[in-house]
């Protein structure tokens, strides 16, 4: 089996990049945008353990094997200044949360979890938008937002897709 990503070039201009995002993709991000969305950056243990905990949980209730949590620990106790926690907060509270990881001139998505409330207010696409503008921001090349599956997530496939990207 063949693995099968995304990449978003990071060189190509904000207006590019936004332009290139697939019709629906992007009338969910202005959505997104008018839902009063707080972003918040972090490397604080306490949003680490907050988005594990709530992965952990999700890949119980959905019945699903993701990255372990002891690689992620690993993995941030030995290299957190390249582990970025992008989070959307309504009223103050979490309702998603992504993790990405940096490497050399690139970053990756690796984990996120979006709870009930996010779905309902596009805070996925509100995120990864941010992802997008903060990783340009820092002058990084490309974007790979992680394995496509149309079989076992096809959901996830249409996302990442809508992104427009190689």
């Amino acid at each position: 089996k063949c693995y099968h990503s995304v990449w978003i070039n990071l060189s190509s201009s904000e207006q590019v990049l936004r332009s290139n995002l697939k019709g629906s993709w992007r009338r969910n991000l202005v959505i997104s945008e008018k839902n009063n969305l707080e972003l918040n950056i972090s490397r604080s243990m306490d949003d680490f353990e907050f988005l594990l905990s709530k992965y952990d949980k999700m890949m119980s209730d959905k019945n699903f094997k993701g990255s372990s949590l002891e690689l992620l620990k690993y993995y941030y106790n030995n290299s957190r200044n390249n582990l970025f926690i992008f989070q959307a907060l309504n009223d103050k509270i979490v309702i998603a949360s992504i993790l990405i990881v940096k490497h050399g001139l690139n970053c990756t998505y690796w984990i996120g979890w979006n709870g009930e409330k996010g779905r309902k207010l596009r805070a996925n696409h509100f995120l990864f938008w941010n992802i997008i503008i903060n990783m340009k921001k820092q002058q990084l090349l490309w974007f790979d937002l992680g394995g496509l599956d149309k079989k076992r997530t096809p959901g996830i496939t249409r996302f990442k897709n809508g992104f427009g990207g190689e």
